[in-house]
């Protein structure tokens, strides 16, 4: 499976409003899963932040993958968001991120959002991070 199987252009933010942990996961879930009939806003960015008290998924260098499982998709998607101006996500170096790839997959996936994790680490980690003007 290759990332542009499971993110569409529709799941891109280019621009993120929110500015917290919390309105960053709903945001981008709700790019995902707002036309889902069972859909109750709320519910992903509530297991995203159950996923959040494990361990920060802010793996540094601007940059946060959050990832959760929910029963009500049928298959793993991707979405993606951009702060220029970064939030807190408690990463490992203490800085902000700016870049968001979010990934939701089924419940009963087993390993399959981890094997679409493995494929985005290295791809993250070459990204370069929009820097404020001084």
């Amino acid at each position: 499976m290759i990332i542009a199987e499971v993110l569409k252009k529709e799941f891109i933010i280019e621009q993120l409003t929110s500015r917290t942990k919390g309105d960053v996961l709903q945001e981008l879930a709700d790019v995902i899963l707002s036309e889902h009939p069972d859909y109750h806003p709320g519910e992903a960015a509530k297991i995203l932040m159950e996923r959040e008290k494990l361990g920060s998924t802010g793996i540094g260098d601007g940059i946060a993958i959050p990832h959760g499982k929910l029963n009500i998709i049928d298959a793993l998607a991707v979405s993606f968001g951009r702060s220029r101006e970064g939030v807190n996500f408690n990463a490992m170096d203490g800085k902000p991120a700016h870049l968001f790839p979010l990934l939701l997959a089924p419940e009963n996936a087993a390993g399959q959002h981890l094997k679409m994790l493995a494929k985005l680490l290295p791809d993250a980690q070459r990204c370069d991070i929009p820097q404020k003007p001084s």
